[in-house]
């Protein structure tokens, strides 16, 4: 997911942030309008991580929860692995 996605739909992505880093403030995040290096520095004052580790820490976030957040039943595998019999068809 692009982060210009997570911009575009920002409201719904706060709880998200919230839970991750509780420390942020939901009132505080709905100004930052989704914007990134913002995020980064607010969390990062908020946290005390800085800013720099911090933009590493959201690009983890929206890579592992955002991206697992984006597909149906994400506790799920991408793939299924199935066992073919001999002489079955797939």
């Amino acid at each position: 997911m692009r982060w210009n996605d997570i911009r575009e739909d920002w409201d719904s992505y706060l709880p998200a942030i919230t839970k991750r880093w509780p420390a942020a403030d939901p009132e505080v995040l709905r100004s930052l309008g989704g914007f990134e290096t913002d995020l980064a520095l607010y969390l990062s004052g908020v946290t005390g991580t800085p800013a720099r580790q911090m933009l590493d820490e959201l690009e983890d976030w929206r890579i592992t929860d955002i991206g697992n957040r984006t597909r149906d039943d994400a506790e799920r595998p991408l793939y299924r692995i199935t066992r073919i019999s001999a002489g079955s068809t797939a």
